[in-house]
């Protein structure tokens, strides 16, 4: 693979200086090949802490002693580009025969030279030979800098960021959360998911710690480096080096630090927008908003009505996967957390359910959605709406259930409607508990919540267990319902997520 260190200085002419007192072992068909830069090793993984393209000095230390191991260990160096190894006989263990043969294979250069050659005086040498090309780095270094300094005098899109960064290095970035496996960028794209596949490999066989500067993956027909990010979040910067042009590690750090700024930049945003429209549907939920100037908010964060309320019933993290999903791609959309529930504000668009539907098979959470609705004043039966969905759903199934999907003929619209319901339902059972001082309502619910297992409810109520069977016969001889009718039960049940939904709203009024 060809690289930026093409027009360096070659191996050939490092060993030719004598005051190095260079000795090549093996490989000579490879001292044509140009050294971007010389490297002390003092890892036993030096290739993942160079460029391809720079030459290796180790006094020995770093090479296996197994024959094989070694063998391995040329391959590995070759396979990452470097120009040759230089080792000191200080410290350096007998190379074997195998590891001579796989450097001949390679064409890779395997140089010799004694414990009184100064590592500094290779360095010094390589530097001022590269002179003019090191200015060339530099120079695109300044001009990562100047888009970052463009970024923030004037306004510029993420995308556009990144395209200014592309122009600098010459490859395609991609900037991505390992873990989601999402672009952190608004509008960009991630690499295709074999990409993610092959990090993970190669960070397990490193045995996990902290990340190298770099990991060189091959996938396929694909040649990518691999950069961790200093971010809050995980973070990666992948370049697409496959055209056959790699930039230096030095320059990718610089972008990756520039990409950084824009990462915390894009948090900063997102949350901004997350709170504002949180503040704008509390305070229309609450009454205290204006329809009008509910609509104007809507507006402004790029919404029109018609929308749908969607409950999503999932922890929080859950619900801020869902939120950067929507906010990566600069999809108009509203979250408000309600308790243990995350309520959202969508476009009554067929792409977006689609969205929906997606997102909750692959992050397993239950999701409800309200019916669409085209003035501000029916936000809160929106929002119940949606609720009551939700509760359609069996814990711990993952799915999307749109309001009226079950067929329920007693399910409310409204809240009078929801009024209705449960006065029609569960009306003699309040009216008993009322009037007796008690807890008819609360023992259904509970033995509906232990799988209608009257042991279990007991114990949940600190009563005996003939007790919970005398309620029970009271509520199916009040209410008229059966307790062995699963019809009947399902009624009942969404009768008590009704009243509990009611009350609700009842105290935020």
């Amino acid at each position: 693979m060809t690289t930026q260190s093409a027009t360096g200085v070659t191996v050939a002419e490092i060993v030719a200086q004598p005051h190095l007192a260079f000795e090549v072992l093996t490989g000579h068909r490879g001292l044509d090949r140009a050294v971007s830069w010389a490297y002390v090793a003092d890892s036993e993984r030096p290739w993942d802490w160079v460029d391809p393209g720079d030459i290796v000095l180790t006094s020995g230390w770093v090479i296996p002693r197994d024959p094989p191991a070694q063998e391995k260990f040329v391959e590995r160096l070759a396979a990452a580009g470097m120009s040759g190894l230089v080792v000191s006989d200080e410290r350096c263990p007998p190379l074997s025969d195998e590891m001579l043969d796989a450097a001949v294979r390679r064409n890779f250069p395997i140089i010799k030279t004694d414990a009184g050659t100064s590592w500094a005086s290779i360095i010094r040498f390589v530097a001022r030979a590269n002179q003019s090309r090191e200015g060339r780095v530099l120079s695109s270094i300044m001009r990562v800098h100047d888009v970052v300094r463009i970024g923030l005098l004037a306004f510029r899109t993420s995308l556009e960021f990144l395209d200014d960064l592309m122009d600098v290095v010459g490859c395609e970035l991609y900037v991505v959360d390992p873990d989601a496996w999402e672009p952190l960028l608004p509008r960009t794209q991630a690499p295709p998911p074999s990409w993610g596949r092959a990090l993970t490999k190669a960070l397990a066989e490193r045995g996990g710690g902290t990340p190298p500067l770099s990991i060189k993956l091959e996938i396929d027909d694909t040649v990518a480096l691999a950069l961790p990010i200093p971010s809050n979040r995980p973070a990666f910067l992948f370049a697409d080096v496959s055209s056959g042009v790699t930039p230096r590690l030095a320059l990718l750090q610089h972008v990756g630090a520039a990409c950084a700024l824009e990462i915390a930049h894009v948090e900063a945003l997102f949350d901004k927008e997350w709170r504002a429209g949180s503040a704008l549907m509390s305070e229309a939920l609450q009454g205290r908003l204006e329809p009008t100037a509910f609509t104007a908010g809507v507006r402004e964060m790029g919404l029109e009505l018609p929308c749908i309320c969607v409950a999503v019933g999932a922890p929080p993290e859950t619900a801020e996967r869902i939120d950067r999903y929507w906010a990566i791609r600069r999809v108009p959309h509203i979250v408000m957390q309600m308790g243990w529930v995350h309520v959202m504000l969508i476009a009554a668009e067929e792409e977006r359910l689609e969205d929906l539907r997606m997102l909750s098979a692959k992050l397993a959470f239950r999701a409800g959605i309200s019916e669409p609705f085209l003035v501000a004043t029916a936000l809160g039966d929106a929002s119940r709406q949606a609720r009551w969905a939700l509760e359609t759903l069996r814990p711990g199934v993952a799915g999307v259930a749109a309001y009226g999907d079950e067929g329920h003929s007693f399910l409310p619209r409204t809240l009078a409607e929801s009024e209705q319901a449960v006065e029609r339902i569960l009306g003699p059972l309040i009216d008993y508990d009322s009037e007796h001082d008690g807890e008819l309502v609360k023992t259904l619910h509970t033995y509906l919540e232990c799988d209608r297992s009257p042991k279990r409810a007991a114990a949940e109520l600190f009563v005996h267990n003939q007790t919970v069977n005398y309620r029970l016969a009271r509520v199916q001889e009040l209410t008229g319902r059966s307790l062995r009718s699963t019809a009947d039960i399902s009624e009942l049940w969404l009768a008590l997520r009704a009243l509990a939904l009611t009350r609700t709203a009842e105290r935020r009024d």
